[in-house]
Protein backbone atom coordinates (compact mmCIF):
# COMPACT_ATOMS: atom_id res chain seq x y z
CA UNK A 1 0.00 0.00 0.00
CA UNK A 2 1.60 3.72 -0.62
CA UNK A 3 0.88 6.45 1.82
CA UNK A 4 -0.73 9.33 0.55
CA UNK A 5 2.19 11.89 1.04
CA UNK A 6 3.77 8.97 -1.89
CA UNK A 7 0.68 8.88 -3.84
CA UNK A 8 1.17 12.76 -4.16
CA UNK A 9 2.71 14.28 -7.21
CA UNK A 10 5.14 17.25 -6.07
CA UNK A 11 5.86 18.37 -2.74
CA UNK A 12 2.88 20.67 -2.06
CA UNK A 13 2.93 24.41 -2.43
CA UNK A 14 4.30 25.53 0.76
CA UNK A 15 7.55 23.30 0.05
CA UNK A 16 7.38 25.08 -3.54
CA UNK A 17 6.86 28.34 -1.85
CA UNK A 18 9.65 27.71 1.17
CA UNK A 19 12.47 26.54 -1.77
CA UNK A 20 12.11 29.24 -4.00
CA UNK A 21 12.22 32.13 -0.69
CA UNK A 22 15.29 30.20 0.17
CA UNK A 23 16.70 30.37 -3.08
CA UNK A 24 16.46 33.66 -3.44
CA UNK A 25 14.28 33.22 -6.24
CA UNK A 26 11.17 36.27 -6.44
CA UNK A 27 7.76 35.22 -6.23
CA UNK A 28 5.00 35.59 -9.31
CA UNK A 29 2.66 38.17 -8.59
CA UNK A 30 -0.79 37.59 -8.01
CA UNK A 31 -2.88 36.79 -10.85
CA UNK A 32 -0.14 35.64 -13.42
CA UNK A 33 0.50 33.07 -14.97
CA UNK A 34 1.34 29.75 -12.83
CA UNK A 35 0.85 32.07 -9.10
CA UNK A 36 -0.96 30.21 -6.38
CA UNK A 37 -4.59 31.25 -6.72
CA UNK A 38 -6.47 31.79 -3.32
CA UNK A 39 -8.31 28.12 -4.02
CA UNK A 40 -4.82 26.75 -3.82
CA UNK A 41 -3.97 28.16 -0.32
CA UNK A 42 -7.09 26.96 0.84
CA UNK A 43 -6.56 23.50 -0.39
CA UNK A 44 -3.03 23.60 0.77
CA UNK A 45 -4.59 24.84 4.64
CA UNK A 46 -6.87 21.82 4.36
CA UNK A 47 -3.99 19.50 3.81
CA UNK A 48 -2.07 20.68 7.00
CA UNK A 49 -4.26 18.55 9.18
CA UNK A 50 -3.45 15.35 7.61
CA UNK A 51 -0.92 13.81 9.65
CA UNK A 52 -0.36 10.63 7.55
CA UNK A 53 -2.98 9.26 4.78
CA UNK A 54 -3.44 6.18 3.23
CA UNK A 55 -4.69 4.58 -0.17
CA UNK A 56 -5.97 1.49 0.06
CA UNK A 57 -8.80 -0.93 -0.79
CA UNK A 58 -12.16 -0.72 0.98
CA UNK A 59 -11.36 -3.84 3.03
CA UNK A 60 -7.32 -2.00 3.95
CA UNK A 61 -8.99 0.96 4.96
CA UNK A 62 -11.75 -0.73 7.25
CA UNK A 63 -9.32 -3.25 8.78
CA UNK A 64 -6.52 -0.05 9.33
CA UNK A 65 -9.57 1.72 11.75
CA UNK A 66 -10.46 -1.63 12.86
CA UNK A 67 -6.76 -2.30 14.03
CA UNK A 68 -6.53 1.70 16.12
CA UNK A 69 -10.62 1.29 17.69
CA UNK A 70 -9.44 -2.55 19.23
CA UNK A 71 -6.26 -0.47 20.37
CA UNK A 72 -8.11 2.18 21.58
CA UNK A 73 -11.24 0.30 23.09
CA UNK A 74 -8.98 -2.23 24.95
CA UNK A 75 -6.74 0.19 26.75
CA UNK A 76 -9.60 2.43 27.56
CA UNK A 77 -11.53 -1.00 29.04
CA UNK A 78 -8.30 -1.78 30.73
CA UNK A 79 -8.48 1.29 32.81
CA UNK A 80 -12.26 1.16 33.67
CA UNK A 81 -12.99 4.13 31.32
CA UNK A 82 -16.44 4.61 31.60
CA UNK A 83 -16.98 7.00 28.80
CA UNK A 84 -14.51 4.07 26.42
CA UNK A 85 -17.48 1.52 27.43
CA UNK A 86 -20.61 4.14 26.34
CA UNK A 87 -17.99 4.74 22.92
CA UNK A 88 -17.79 1.28 22.32
CA UNK A 89 -21.73 0.58 23.03
CA UNK A 90 -22.51 3.51 20.49
CA UNK A 91 -20.07 1.35 17.65
CA UNK A 92 -21.62 -1.93 18.78
CA UNK A 93 -25.33 -0.57 18.88
CA UNK A 94 -24.21 -0.30 14.84
CA UNK A 95 -24.00 -4.59 14.81
CA UNK A 96 -26.87 -5.18 17.03
CA UNK A 97 -24.90 -5.78 19.88
CA UNK A 98 -24.28 -4.56 23.41
CA UNK A 99 -21.46 -4.39 26.11
CA UNK A 100 -21.77 -4.23 29.75
CA UNK A 101 -19.22 -4.40 32.75
CA UNK A 102 -21.84 -5.12 35.82
CA UNK A 103 -21.56 -8.25 37.72
CA UNK A 104 -18.14 -9.55 35.88
CA UNK A 105 -14.73 -9.94 37.03
CA UNK A 106 -12.03 -7.49 36.28
CA UNK A 107 -11.10 -7.50 33.29
CA UNK A 108 -13.82 -9.27 31.79
CA UNK A 109 -16.85 -7.48 29.90
CA UNK A 110 -20.18 -9.42 28.87
CA UNK A 111 -20.98 -8.77 25.29
CA UNK A 112 -24.79 -9.45 24.21
CA UNK A 113 -27.14 -9.19 20.98
CA UNK A 114 -29.95 -6.58 20.96
CA UNK A 115 -33.37 -7.68 19.81
CA UNK A 116 -34.20 -6.32 16.46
Amino acid sequence: MKSFKEHQEGAGLWANIHKKRKEGRPMRKPGSKGAPTKQDFKRARKDENVDEALVASNSGIVKAILNQLQTYFTDGLAKDDEKKLMQLNNVAKHVNMGVTRKRQQKGKAFMYKLKK
